[in-house]
């Protein structure tokens, strides 16, 4: 965290006009400065170090006060109420480590005179959070015509922040099925919006940012169901559309194959009605770079085959999620021994 202070100077009761105005019932007020003096304004986040200066060429007696209560006289502590406080040797007052409970009117007083005078604001950085209503991952999937419910939270702040809704980039004005709600515990403040939107892509992305900071941002991944366009068995690298004749003895690669689906799909390979356990076979998902705008994705599974007498019948199957539709293709392998030969035709058909 940058730990900055800002400082400008302005009549008092202006000030709080102004946040009255801006943010009505959302400003946790807990000093006002006195009879229209100036005050000069500094914002502290917290956990950072702050500094008020007080001209130290005049005479006399000289006070702190915080909130109209004396907090050291000359260089005597009077009172308790600050904590963390360190006086300086020009009468300079620092605070090393500012908490929500340093918010408030600092006053140099010289001979009964206010020297200067300091209104703390401190501001405190929230929590992100962001989840889809009714899933707990922040990658989701959406079947056609459905209604993402989207909520961002922002957990502890101060003052109150506002929160940025982002779609693909696209900016989400405040009108669009919003539902936003803030609370107050007398220290920090909790922002709960709520967006609704139906997805016009096939994938993309919901960002949720605090828009008064800037310091951090959330986001979800959604993406459209889609089942594979085409389910298909290789044996070493080649498409077998029927049938494949293959020698005995010899070893073969098997390839089950689903291409362009979204989510990545399940495959199962099936030898003579009989389903190869996981531990048979070797997994691979790729992400597709043919449309990077609309991700889709190829699975495999692979198996090292010798065959064995006969002829034999291998299914992959593919399965989904939601509407994702289950598929299959089978083909027939038949065995040949090395002396049978095909000649002049292909061993793949």
């Amino acid at each position: 965290m940058k730990c900055t202070t800002f400082r400008k100077k302005m009549y008092s009761t202006f000030l709080v006009l102004i946040y009255i105005f801006v943010i009505p019932s959302q400003v946790a007020k807990s000093f006002d400065s006195e009879s229209g003096k100036n005050c000069i304004e500094r914002h502290s986040a917290i956990s950072c170090s702050v500094r008020f200066d007080c001209n130290d060429t005049a005479e006399g007696v000289n006070y702190w006060k915080y909130n109209g209560e004396n907090i050291y006289i000359n260089d005597n502590i009077i009172s308790s109420a600050v904590k963390d406080v360190i006086l300086y040797s020009n009468y300079s007052l620092f605070i090393e480590n500012v908490s929500i409970d340093h918010e408030g009117l600092f006053q140099c007083i010289r001979n009964a005179v206010e020297v200067s005078g300091y209104c703390l604001y401190v501001k405190v950085f929230p929590t992100l959070k962001i989840s889809v209503i009714g899933q707990n991952s922040d990658i989701v999937q959406f079947e056609s015509n459905e209604e993402l419910v989207v909520r961002c939270q922002a957990i502890g702040s101060r003052p109150a922040t506002d929160l940025t809704w982002r779609v693909n980039g696209r900016l989400v004005n405040a009108t669009e099925n919003l539902n936003v709600q803030t609370t107050f515990d007398n220290r920090t403040f909790d922002t709960d919006s709520v967006l609704r939107f139906y997805p016009q892509e096939a994938n993309g992305t919901v960002t949720c940012s605090d828009s008064q900071q800037q310091v951090q941002e959330v986001k979800i991944t959604y993406f459209k169901f889609a089942s594979p366009k085409r389910v298909s068995l290789l044996f070493d690298r080649e498409d077998v559309v029927k049938s494949v004749a293959v020698y005995y003895g010899k070893s073969y690669n098997v390839s089950c194959v689903a291409r362009a689906a979204r989510p990545p799909v399940t495959l199962t390979l099936i030898i003579d009605n009989v389903t190869l356990p996981p531990s048979d076979v070797k997994t691979f998902t790729v992400t597709r770079d043919d449309n990077p705008a609309i991700l889709t994705y190829d699975s495999w599974i692979e198996l090292e085959y010798k065959p064995t007498e006969g002829n034999h019948t291998f299914t992959c199957l593919s399965s989904g999620e939601g509407p994702q539709q289950e598929r299959r293709t089978s083909i027939t392998v038949h065995v040949l021994a090395y002396e049978e030969s095909f000649e002049g035709m292909s061993c793949r058909f």
